[in-house]
């Protein structure tokens, strides 16, 4: 039996980014009422004709009268795991507190269902654990709130964020962590965001999600210089080195030294993603 409907009313949080916006697209294609919670209203302006509310606001603002006649609140809230050059909030600024924020007014507000984008490895990670603890905190929050039902999505990896590894081949030197011939599987936000519309529809559920195509992590390093037109080196680099470079460079500069400490926090990260169907 189908939950969604004509007259179900869907608020989806992060509804700009790279999954949420397909989570919009998607709840439309099946006839819902939804409201797009977002921190910047233009990014959303050209890519929805008609049928959707925007509302400009950050998700640690919401409160309960926000979600007056709202049926199923959708988190694709949450930073990313590349690296960046520049410093940045922790997951559990980023990740943890507007989603715990968000579970606790849904909660206070007596929705019935919430879904969230999680990551794989949330399942069995401490909370302690970086990317994937902060995924595990939100998990278990919204587990302990008792919602009638609940829907969680945990991906291997996205297709964006090896995407954004592109700008790194400029060097012509583009490091591949561990052993190259490690295989996952990412997905591509599309068909991430149509899995969770279908676990939604059916009730609730959780679902680990991984794209057809599994590849090793030297195919995916090859990949992405090739996108950029470029011609590689790809040397094999164990963590432990990463982790010493961080340690030296932030005896110099502090915004080098968290561009390695970032970097080292992502590529463990990505190291890590192993298949999922």
């Amino acid at each position: 039996m189908s939950v969604l409907s004509s007259s179900t009313h869907v608020l989806v949080a992060g509804a700009s980014g790279s999954v949420g916006r397909h989570v919009v697209e998607q709840l439309l294609s099946r006839g819902c009422r939804v409201t797009a919670l977002c921190r910047n209203a233009s990014k959303l302006s050209t890519l929805f004709a008609g049928g959707v509310s925007v509302v400009e606001q950050d998700v640690r603002a919401v409160v309960v009268d926000d979600l007056v006649d709202v049926d199923v609140v959708v988190s694709a809230v949450g930073g990313s795991v590349m690296p960046g050059l520049l410093p940045r909030q922790g997951f559990d600024v980023l990740d943890v507190e507007p989603n715990l924020h968000l579970v606790g007014v849904a909660r206070e507000a007596g929705i019935g269902h919430f879904a969230y984008v999680s990551a794989a490895g949330a399942g069995d990670a401490a909370p302690d654990e970086g990317y994937v603890g902060a995924h595990a905190a939100v998990e278990h929050a919204i587990r302990e709130a008792g919602f009638a039902s609940h829907s969680l999505v945990r991906p291997v990896g996205l297709h964006s964020a090896f995407a954004a590894l592109v700008p790194y081949t400029w060097w012509r030197v583009f490091p591949v962590m561990g052993a190259g011939d490690v295989v996952t599987n990412p997905v591509a936000e599309a068909d991430l965001a149509a899995v969770l519309v279908d676990v939604i529809d059916a009730g609730g559920g959780v679902r680990d999600v991984g794209g057809p195509d599994v590849l090793r992590r030297k195919d995916i390093a090859q990949a992405v210089a090739a996108s950029a037109g470029r011609r590689c080196w790809h040397p094999s680099v164990s963590l432990r080195w990463v982790r010493l470079a961080a340690w030296m460079l932030s005896l110099s500069t502090l915004a080098t030294a968290h561009c390695f400490r970032s970097t080292q926090t992502s590529m463990r990260t990505i190291a890590s993603l192993t298949p999922s169907v």
